[in-house]
């Protein structure tokens, strides 16, 4: 069975694999030779992670990210992907002292037989799979957990610990999508634990007051978030930020440098020469990283003053106009909830009240990247006041 975009297909059942892994010693962790159905869950989780943990403590490969409130540990000698997460997660290097006083502590594990002890992983063991199912299934446990039935990657976590074991067949065999947001799944279980969001939207800001862009693919979010950085605006980042609820405004924070963007929209943007030195990713657009249009960093934090859904529409002028809460909602929750397994109800609440706290409004795309940079600009300038 595979699983793509969110439909779920029959596969034919899988044959019996051996995952013990040899030792010497009789209490060391192993993981059972069944294939992983809903009976054996749990205790497979809990042996694959066990036997991470002991694996990753041999090879002692860590590297240490800080980010916002959390040091991430990654345990790993797969290259490539210490490579990758290198690129694309934004570092912190000037902590807060008075944020990250007591930062919390994240340990992931990123193993294949290739680069570790680690066996194999075992594949889903029932003729279907269905994420949902699995999220219900852990949902009263200490774990977390994704499967991809394709690469079949095991993405494991336990919340008790703090540790994450992304668990490969080889070194880079991975989701596509993993490439631009390395390790999302586990950020977002690990800030969810302290009241923090994983949300799936760009960001915009002009001196101390940024807009949240909503809206799924194809409405011009990317390439308005992209034309404001090239404009003089500034952004804590595009397609996934981090969103603490607090006071009169919640605040955003950067967690990837990622941005994207097809050839015609580069052109557009006057952006056409990273399109010859970034090769497409699986939608047919470009990755690159932020500090190639702007040379800054990323923001370290943006207040969030509104929320703005754009329309493409190849106006002659941009303009802004209301937006209802509904429409703003079905913008900025479907593809959160789906994107970012576990913790719906909770991420259902969080969505609600943040469209509630923030004004919302429709941005009418102009033709002119620099315009509607500039009117954007107007609208967080002047107090969210629309013409």
């Amino acid at each position: 069975m595979k699983l793509l975009a969110g439909r779920v297909l029959r596969t034919k059942q899988p044959e019996k694999m051996t995952l013990s892994l040899e030792t010497s010693s009789a209490t060391k962790p192993h993981v059972s030779e069944q294939p992983v159905t809903r009976n054996n869950l749990l205790e497979f989780l809990r042996s694959a992670l066990d036997l991470a943990r002991g694996i990753t403590w041999q090879q002692g490969s860590d590297s240490l990210v800080r980010l916002h409130h959390l040091e991430l540990t990654l345990s790993t000698q797969n290259t490539l992907y210490r490579k990758l997460v290198k690129r694309r997660i934004s570092e912190q290097r000037a902590l807060d002292p008075a944020a990250d006083r007591n930062p919390k502590r994240l340990q992931i594990a990123v193993v294949s037989p290739q680069d570790s002890e680690m066996p194999a992983p075992p594949p889903w063991g029932e003729a279907v799979f269905h994420p949902r199912q699995l999220e219900q299934l852990l949902v009263d446990s200490p774990f977390r957990a994704t499967y991809f039935h394709d690469c079949r990657l095991w993405q494991i976590y336990d919340r008790n610990q703090n540790f994450g074991l992304q668990w490969m067949q080889n070194s880079t065999d991975f989701p596509a999508w993993e490439r631009g947001a390395p390790l999302r799944v586990f950020l977002h279980w690990a800030y969810q634990a302290q009241g923090y969001r994983l949300i799936h939207a760009g960001t915009l800001g002009k001196h101390d007051c940024g807009i949240l862009i909503v809206g799924k693919g194809g409405s011009g979010k990317s390439g308005t978030v992209i034309g404001g950085i090239a404009n003089g605006l500034k952004s804590v980042g595009d397609d996934y930020v981090l969103i603490r609820p607090s006071g009169e405004r919640p605040t955003a924070f950067p967690l990837f440098t990622t941005l994207k963007q097809d050839r015609s929209g580069l052109e557009r943007l006057g952006l056409e020469r990273l399109a010859g030195t970034h090769p497409c990713n699986w939608q047919n657009k470009h990755e690159f990283e932020s500090h190639e249009i702007a040379g800054d960093q990323l923001a370290r934090s943006l207040p969030i003053g509104a929320v703005v859904l754009p329309r493409i529409a190849h106006a002659r002028h941009s303009s802004i106009r209301k937006l209802s809460q509904s429409r703003a909602m079905l913008a900025l929750a479907p593809t959160g909830l789906f994107q970012l397994p576990g913790e719906r109800d909770s991420g259902v609440r969080f969505f609600s009240d943040l469209i509630r706290q923030l004004p919302c409004f429709e941005l009418i795309l102009g033709n002119d990247p620099a315009e509607v940079s500039h009117t954007l600009e107007r609208l967080i300038t002047g107090g969210f006041q629309c013409d």
